[in-house]
């Protein structure tokens, strides 16, 4: 069945999606994440059955105080029979905020991050660790969120 507008595309593809499983190993905090890879590898095919195309990208922004980067994840509703669909209708876009930094590498490992849980946020993805206590029912799920959405607010305020 065809969706209607973007926002209920994005509800299909959550129903679709389900629980990202934490597989990747962070040695320096000891814990396991979901990395990019396997989150595009599972996102992207049920996305295109929803005719969603989802991209990320690093914009500048000005700001009341100067200029803000954020990495913008940007969904939008593709193909003929969505062409009469408003904008708002049509296409969804969020921001995440990233540090205000000079040091290229934080900089670069922000954006990673973003790009990795900024689509988590927008799907409203749970992620859980796969230590055998999710099949038995014993582990809590725990939502990808990167940021509070106040930081997020405060990022973005005077634009």
């Amino acid at each position: 069945m065809t969706a209607k507008n973007i926002h209920e595309a994005i509800g299909n593809a959550q129903k679709k999606i389900g629980v990202l499983t934490k597989e990747a190993d962070n040695p320096y905090f000891d814990s396991k994440y979901v990395d990019h890879a396997s989150l595009v590898e599972t996102i992207n095919p049920v996305l295109a059955e929803e005719d969603i195309v989802l991209t990320t990208a690093v914009q500048v922004i000005p700001t009341a105080t100067g200029i803000a980067s954020v990495v913008e994840v940007h969904m939008e509703l593709v193909g003929d029979k969505y062409d009469d669909l408003p904008d708002e209708e049509r296409r969804f876009i969020s921001r995440y905020p990233l540090p205000n930094t000079d040091n290229p590498q934080k900089f670069a490992a922000a954006t990673t991050y973003a790009r990795r849980y900024a689509p988590i946020c927008v799907l409203n993805l749970p992620c859980v660790d796969d230590d055998g206590n999710f099949s038995s029912g014993k582990a809590k799920t725990h939502a990808g969120v990167g940021i509070g959405a106040a930081a997020a607010l405060q990022a973005l305020k005077g634009r």
